[in-house]
């Protein structure tokens, strides 16, 4: 995590959510609190992570992303790679490779 650029979102002093970037084009980490979900944080966040792997120079945004997570990542441009199954403590795991590609031009960001 160390290695990772991070984006802290903050409400009366407290961490309500977070996301994380890694090697300009992989988006780690994105979450937000229960108590504080459809308010818009998550936008704000992923919004921040996009510009930032834009700004170092990434052309395509990928992650691994959950099952509750997928819509919201499909909604933001993402396409469907492969759906993977990863096994974790005898516990099968189902989660979706996706990618974004990312356009820069003239100093302005587009998403394709």
């Amino acid at each position: 995590m160390t290695s990772q650029y991070f984006f802290i979102a903050e409400l009366d002093h407290k961490i309500v959510g977070f996301a994380s970037m890694e090697n300009n084009n992989y988006l780690d980490f994105l979450y937000v609190h229960k108590d504080h979900q459809r308010k818009g944080i998550v936008d704000k966040l992923y919004s921040k992570i996009e510009k930032e792997a834009i700004k170092r120079g990434g052309t395509v945004l990928n992650s691994d992303v959950s099952q509750t997570a997928k819509n919201f990542f499909l909604k933001n441009g993402f396409k469907t790679i492969a759906p993977q199954t990863k096994i974790i403590n005898d516990v099968e795991i189902i989660n979706y490779k996706m990618a974004k590609q990312l356009d820069f031009n003239d100093g302005h960001y587009n998403t394709k």
